[in-house]
């Protein structure tokens, strides 16, 4: 048996698929784009569109809040 959430984790679920909702999902087709195209399909896609609004690098750390890094 499950039991109920508390208010702390329900915020923290919240918190999650909002994330989920903003970032995740949005871009799942262009990920499996990339995999589609990339010469090694097992590893990890370029992301040129988002290094090149980011600057050279990409910003994926940059762009995590951080208070999560």
């Amino acid at each position: 048996m499950i039991p109920e959430m508390t208010e702390r984790s329900q915020k923290l679920r919240a918190r999650v698929q909002e994330f989920m909702d903003e970032h995740v999902y949005p871009n799942e087709d262009l990920y499996y784009r990339q995999i589609d195209e990339a010469e090694d399909p097992l590893g990890l896609p370029a992301n040129p569109e988002r290094a090149e609004s980011q600057g050279e690098g990409g910003g994926a750390v940059e762009s995590v809040p951080a208070r999560i890094r």
